[in-house]
C-alpha cells in the first residue's frame, strides 16, 4: 500500500524579494523531485514599522498571521527560515525559541539560525568571506576595510563578522570597532554606510553581510559622489540575481540560495524518515566582479588567463571554467543551468583541442563554430550574460588566431568571427523583443483579470466566482478562497486569535471555477491543507492573507508558478479589495433586507409611515429622509436668503472596533451618546439627523460666524464629561467637519455636505485607531 504523501510547510519571508524567491524556487523543485506537497507561507515586516515609516507598510504585519495556520494536525513538518524571519521578529514576540514554540509538536528544521535541539541548515559563512577579503588585501591592496553586518544576535551576521575579523588578523591587520556597523539585513544599511564614510574618508573597502545591504551601500556611495569599484570597493554575500545587474556588478560570496532551498527539503524529509538529522553547512565561493576594482585589474582578463595557461600555472580547461563563472543568471531553472553548463563544457573542449595543436587549420576550428551557433540558439540563452559570453568568444578568437599561421586562414577566421558576433546580436535582439512582448502580454492579462475580478453587482457567494475564474490566464492551476465567518479586526500588537473553522467559498481548477454551497463550506483548521491537495498528484500552494488595513477577511491558497511570483503582491492586493467590496455589498443587501422587512411590518401595523420614516428609531433624531426634507425646506425658505448656513458632517469614531470588542449594545450606547452630544450642540439653532450607520449631518442658519467655534467647544466639553463619567472601558469620540456658506437661491444641500465631509475626512486622519481608555491614556 502506497504511503500518504507528505505535506511540508515553508515559513519564509516575502517571496517577491530575490533571496526568498530563489529559496522558494529551490524548495519547489525539490518538492517535485521528492513527490511532496509544499505549502509556502510568506511573512512580512515583523516589527519593522515604526513612527515615520511609509504608510504603505503600515498594515504589512497582517501577512504574519498566516504562520498561525500551521499545526501538528494539518502539516507533517516545517522548514522555518529563521535567518530571514528572525531579524524582523517583533521584540514583543520574544526570543527565537518563543517563536518556534508556536509550532510545538511539529517536526521542524531551521534555516540559517541555530536553536538548541532543532536541526539547522546554513551556509559556511567563513570561507567565502575570508577568500573575498584576501582578494581585497592582496590583489586590490585595500588597507582600511570596514564591515556592515546584521543585527546582534543573528547567527549569520555574527558568523560573517567573525570571518571578517579572522581574515584581518590573518593578514596582520588591526581590528577596529569603529569600522564595524550593525544593521538589519536590508537596504536600510544605507544610513550606516553614510555614517561610516562621513566619519572616516580613508575607508577603501566595505564588506556587507548580504547583497541587500550592499545595495543600500550603492545608494549611499551615489549620494556621496563616490564611484563603486573606483573610489571604494564593495563586497556582498548571497549572490542574489540582482547582484550581477547592479552598476557596477557586485562582487559577492555565492551562497547558492536556490541550492539552500533544495537541500532544506531534502533534509526535512530525511528528518521525517530517520527521526533525526545532523546540521548541514553548504559551501560558499567568492565571485570577483567590478565592484571590487576595474575588470582589467582582476587577474582574470583574457590576456592574463592565456598567459597563465602558457606558463602552465593553469590548464586551458581551467581557463574555460574561470570564464564561465557568473555567466548564468541566478534565476535560471535547474534544468536550464545544467544544460548551459554541459553544452558549454563541450564547446570549450573543442577550443582546448585547437589550443593543444601547434599548427591548426580553419577546419580544426569548425566544430567550435557549429557548437557556438547552436549554443546561442538555446532556450537558456535568456538567462546568459551576453557580455561574459562575448568575453569567452573573444578568448576563443585569440586562441584560434594564435594557432592559425596562414594569413588567408586568418582572414577567413575574422569573417567567421564577425558572422557569429552578428548572430549573438540577433540573439540579444530576440531576447529583448521576447521580454517586450511578454511584458505587454502580462500587462494585458493582468488588466483583464483586474476588470474580471470586480465583475459582480451583488454580495452573494456567487460573486466570489469572479475573483478566481480568470486566474488560469497567468498560469495558476488551482486556487482556494477561504473567508472568516465575519471580518476580523487585527490591530498591530494584538494577539491574533486563529479561528477553528473557515469558509471555503470558492475554488478554481484550471479554467473551471466552483462556488461551494453553504452547507459544504465549513473547513476545520486541522483539515485546512488536506482539503486542497489530492491523492492523485502532488502540489505547491502559496498563502496570501486577504486584508484591507486592520480588517481581515480570509486568505487565498493558490498554485502559482515560480515564473509568475512577480504577480503575487498584485494578486494579493486585488483579491483583498474584492473580498472587501463583496462584504460591503453583502452588508448593504442585509441592511436593505432588514429595512424592507421593517417597512413591511410598519405597513402591517398601520403605523403612520410619513411620521415614523423621518425619525431614527435608535437616537430619536431625523433619519436621512427626514433630515434631507427639513434641510431643503430651510434652504428654500426665501427669508433665509443672504444669511449664513453652517453645514456639518460627523461620525462616531471607531464604532466598528467598539462593536467587535465590546458588543453591539455598547455600539448602540456610543451611537446614542454621539447623537445626544450633537443634539446639544446643534439642535437649538438648527436640525440634526443620523443619515446612515455612524454618520450624522447637521444644518444651522445663523448670522454669527463664531458659531462653529462655540459648537466645537460644546462638543469637546460634552465628550470629556461623558468619557469621565460613563464608567465604560472605552472612549466615545466624535469627529466633525463644518463648512460655512452664504445662502443663495437654488442652493443644494448635497454640495454643502460634500464640503463638510471632505473636512471631516481630514480630521479623522488625525484620530488614533483604538478606543481602549487604557491604551489611549497610559
Amino acid at each position: 500500500m502506497k504511503s500518504k504523501r507528505l505535506t511540508i510547510g515553508l515559513l519564509q519571508g516575502y517571496i517577491e524579494d530575490d533571496y526568498n524567491n530563489s529559496f522558494a524556487k529551490g524548495a519547489m523543485e525539490a518538492a517535485e523531485e521528492l513527490d511532496c506537497n509544499l505549502v509556502i507561507i510568506p511573512g512580512k515586516y515583523f516589527g519593522l514599522i515604526s513612527e515615520g515609516s511609509s504608510r504603505q507598510y503600515e498594515y504589512e504585519y497582517q501577512h504574519n498571521t498566516m504562520f498561525s495556520y500551521v499545526n501538528k494536525n494539518n502539516i507533517d513538518a516545517i522548514i522555518v527560515c529563521l535567518g530571514i524571519i528572525g531579524p524582523f521578529t517583533d521584540k514583543k514576540r520574544g526570543s527565537k525559541e518563543e517563536f518556534l514554540s508556536i509550532f510545538e509538536g511539529i517536526p521542524m528544521i531551521t534555516v540559517s539560525e541555530k536553536v538548541d535541539g532543532v536541526p539547522c541548515i546554513s551556509y559556511d559563512n567563513k570561507e567565502g568571506i575570508k577568500e573575498g577579503i584576501r582578494y581585497l588585501i592582496e590583489r586590490q591592496k585595500c588597507e582600511r576595510i570596514a564591515m556592515v553586518t546584521g543585527d546582534k544576535g543573528s547567527d549569520d551576521g555574527e558568523e560573517r563578522l567573525l570571518a571578517y575579523k579572522d581574515a584581518l588578523l590573518e593578514a596582520d591587520m588591526e581590528i577596529e570597532e569603529e569600522l564595524i556597523r550593525y544593521s538589519n539585513f536590508s537596504v536600510d544599511a544605507k544610513s550606516d554606510v553614510l555614517d561610516l564614510l562621513s566619519k572616516d574618508s580613508e575607508i577603501d573597502a566595505i564588506v556587507f553581510a548580504n547583497d541587500w545591504m550592499a545595495m543600500g551601500g550603492y545608494e549611499a556611495a551615489e549620494e556621496l559622489g563616490l564611484v563603486v569599484g573606483r573610489d571604494i570597493a564593495f563586497m556582498g554575500f548571497d549572490d542574489i540575481p540582482t547582484a550581477i545587474g547592479l552598476n557596477p556588478p557586485l562582487a559577492t560570496v555565492r551562497a547558492g540560495i536556490e541550492t539552500l532551498g533544495f537541500e532544506s527539503m531534502q533534509m526535512v524529509k530525511r528528518f521525517l524518515q530517520e527521526g533525526a538529522a545532523a546540521d548541514v553547512s553548504l559551501p560558499t565561493k567568492f565571485i570577483v566582479r567590478e565592484s571590487v576594482g576595474s575588470s582589467n585589474d582582476q587577474g582574470n582578463t583574457v590576456e592574463e588567463l592565456l598567459g597563465r595557461a602558457l606558463r602552465k600555472e593553469i590548464t586551458i580547461m581551467e581557463v574555460g571554467e574561470i570564464l564561465f563563472e557568473g555567466i548564468v543568471d541566478g534565476a535560471i531553472s535547474k534544468k536550464n543551468a545544467k544544460d548551459a553548463a554541459e553544452q558549454y563544457e563541450k564547446l570549450w573542449q573543442s577550443v582546448a583541442a585547437v589550443y593543444e595543436k601547434e599548427n591548426c587549420t580553419l577546419d580544426d576550428c569548425q566544430l567550435f563554430f557549429e557548437l557556438f551557433e547552436d549554443y546561442i540558439s538555446q532556450e537558456f540563452m535568456d538567462d546568459i550574460d551576453i557580455n561574459k559570453l562575448a568575453r569567452i568568444y573573444d578568448c576563443t578568437g585569440k586562441i584560434f588566431f594564435h594557432g592559425l599561421k596562414e594569413e588567408a586562414s586568418r582572414v577567413q577566421l575574422a569573417s567567421k568571427i564577425a558572422f557569429l558576433y552578428r548572430k549573438m546580436l540577433e540573439s540579444m535582439s530576440r531576447r529583448i523583443n521576447r521580454i517586450k512582448l511578454s511584458t505587454r502580454e502580462t500587462m494585458h492579462i493582468t488588466n483583464y483579470i483586474t476588470k474580471s475580478m470586480f465583475a459582480f453587482d451583488n454580495g452573494s457567494d456567487q460573486s466570489y466566482q469572479a475573483v478566481l475564474e480568470k486566474l488560469h490566464l497567468i498560469g495558476i492551476r488551482r486556487s482556494f478562497l477561504f473567508l472568516y465567518e465575519s471580518p476580523m479586526i487585527n490591530l498591530q500588537g494584538d494577539h491574533f486569535e486563529m479561528p477553528k473553522t473557515f469558509k471555503l467559498v470558492a475554488m478554481q481548477n484550471g479554467s473551471s471555477t466552483t462556488v461551494l454551497p453553504q452547507k459544504k463550506q465549513t473547513v476545520k483548521l486541522d483539515e485546512l491543507f488536506s482539503r486542497c491537495f489530492t491523492a492523485k498528484e502532488r502540489g505547491t500552494l502559496i498563502s496570501a492573507a486577504l486584508f484591507v488595513n486592520e480588517n481581515m477577511y480570509g486568505f487565498l491558497l493558490c498554485d502559482i508558478p515560480h515564473e509568475r511570483f512577480h504577480c503575487y503582491e498584485w494578486l494579493d492586493y486585488l483579491a483583498s479589495n474584492a473580498a472587501k467590496m463583496i462584504h460591503l455589498l453583502e452588508s448593504e443587501n442585509e441592511t436593505q433586507k432588514q429595512l424592507e422587512e421593517s417597512m413591511a411590518l410598519l405597513k402591517e401595523n398601520n403605523i403612520h409611515l410619513d411620521t415614523i420614516s423621518k425619525r431614527d428609531e435608535l437616537t430619536g433624531v431625523y433619519n436621512r429622509r427626514g433630515f434631507m426634507t427639513a434641510a431643503n425646506e430651510l434652504l428654500k425658505d426665501k427669508t433665509n436668503v443672504g444669511k449664513y448656513v453652517l453645514a456639518a458632517y460627523a461620525d462616531t469614531d471607531n464604532l466598528k472596533i467598539i462593536n467587535d470588542r465590546y458588543g453591539h449594545d455598547e455600539g448602540d450606547f456610543a451611537l446614542v451618546s454621539s447623537s445626544d452630544i450633537l443634539r446639544n450642540a446643534f439642535e437649538e439653532k438648527g436640525i440634526i439627523g443620523r443619515i446612515g450607520g455612524d454618520e450624522f449631518a447637521a444644518l444651522v442658519i445663523t448670522d454669527n460666524l463664531e458659531d462653529e467655534k462655540l459648537i466645537r467647544e460644546q462638543i469637546v466639553k460634552d465628550l470629556e464629561y461623558l468619557n469621565r463619567e460613563s464608567g465604560k472601558p472605552y472612549v466615545v469620540g466624535v469627529s466633525v467637519g463644518m463648512s460655512f456658506a452664504k445662502i443663495k437661491a437654488e442652493m443644494e444641500i448635497s454640495d454643502l455636505l460634500e464640503r463638510a465631509d471632505a473636512l471631516l475626512y481630514k480630521e479623522k486622519r488625525l484620530r488614533k485607531k483604538d478606543v481602549s481608555k487604557e491604551a489611549l491614556y497610559d
